[in-house]
C-alpha cells in the first residue's frame, strides 16, 4: 500500500535530480568504513533524504528506518564484518568446544572455558568447510568462506544454524551483519525507486 501511494504527488525535474543525487551520496557513503565520522555523514544523508521536496511516503518510510539505526549502531561495511568475524569464530569455536557440563559442575566457568580453548587449538577442522555438516565448527568455516567470497548474505543465513553456546558470541556480530544487510537492501530500494520517477517524468 506504502509503494502504491508513493507517487501520488508528481515532483518537478529539479526535485527528481536534488532526490537522485542524495540517493547516489547515501549510497557511496556506505561503502566507507565505518567510524564516528562516517555514522554522522551518513546520519546527515539518510536524514536530509527524507526531507527533500520529493521524498514522497515510500522514500520518508525507508529514510526513517535507517536512521534509527545509524544513530545506535551504524552500518559497517562487508570489509569490516569478515575481519570482526575472525575473533567472533575463534570464541564461538571455543565455546562449542566446552565440554557438556550437565554433570560435571566442576567443569563449568574458567575450567571449561579453558578446555574448550585447548580442544580448539587441536581441532583443524573449520579449516575445511564441510559442505554439509552441522556442526558449529563447520557452519563458522562455511560462513568464513561465505565472507571471503564477499557473500554477507549466505553467512548470515548459515548463522542460523548455529545454536546453544556456540551463539552466544556471535550475538553482537549478526546484529551489524544484520543492519548492513537493511542498509544495502534499503538503497537498492531507493534507487530503484528513483529510477522509477525518473521514467515518469521523462518525455514519452
Amino acid at each position: 500500500k506504502l509503494y502504491m501511494t508513493a507517487a501520488s504527488r508528481e515532483q518537478t525535474s529539479m526535485e527528481l535530480e536534488e532526490l537522485t543525487a542524495s540517493i547516489i551520496l547515501l549510497k557511496e557513503t556506505l561503502k566507507e568504513p565505518l567510524d564516528s565520522k562516517v555514522r554522522k555523514r551518513v546520519n546527515g544523508s539518510i536524514t536530509q533524504l527524507g526531507k527533500l521536496a520529493a521524498a514522497d511516503p515510500f522514500v520518508k518510510a525507508i529514510s526513517g528506518s535507517l536512521v534509527h539505526k545509524t544513530c545506535k549502531d551504524g552500518f559497517p561495511t562487508v570489509a569490516q564484518l569478515k575481519d570482526s568475524f575472525d575473533l567472533v569464530q575463534e570464541a564461538s569455536r571455543r565455546e562449542y568446544f566446552v565440554p557438556d557440563v550437565e554433570n560435571a559442575w566442576f567443569l563449568s566457568g574458567a575450567l571449561g572455558r579453558s578446555i574448550g580453548f585447548v580442544r580448539s587449538q587441536f581441532s583443524a577442522s573449520f579449516k575445511v568447510p564441510l559442505e554439509d555438516g552441522k556442526s558449529a565448527e563447520d557452519v563458522l568455516a562455511r560462513m568464513a568462506k561465505h565472507l571471503a567470497d564477499g557473500h554477507l548474505e549466505k553467512a548470515v543465513s548459515e548463522s542460523k544454524l548455529i545454536t546453544g553456546r556456540a551463539a552466544i558470541p556471535m550475538k553482537d556480530w549478526l546484529a551489524d551483519a544484520n543492519a548492513r544487510l537493511v542498509a544495502d537492501q534499503a538503497t537498492k530500494a531507493l534507487y530503484a525507486h528513483g529510477s522509477i520517477l525518473n521514467l515518469k517524468q521523462s518525455p514519452r
